[in-house]
């Protein structure tokens, strides 16, 4: 039985996971050495499922960094 598709909500929280583990990375690692794979792992799911969310390491970099300014302006 198919599960029941994800509310916006449930999205957004799963997105808000994903980005704070990607900062995480970053922070320790630098951009350079962040790879989807790396974070695949830390999130204990398979590379692909993070495209579900997001297009590419471009688009989680930019989440990134448009969280951040969100952050100093409030």
């Amino acid at each position: 039985m198919p599960r029941k598709p994800r509310t916006a909500e449930q999205l957004n929280e799963v997105k808000e996971e994903i980005l704070g583990h990607a900062l995480d990375i970053i922070q320790e690692r630098g951009f350079e050495r962040f790879t989807m794979r790396r974070l695949a792992s830390r999130l204990g799911v398979e590379a692909v499922t993070i495209y579900r969310y997001y297009k590419s390491e471009d688009h989680i970099y930019l989440a990134v960094l448009t969280k951040g300014f969100q952050l100093l302006h409030e």
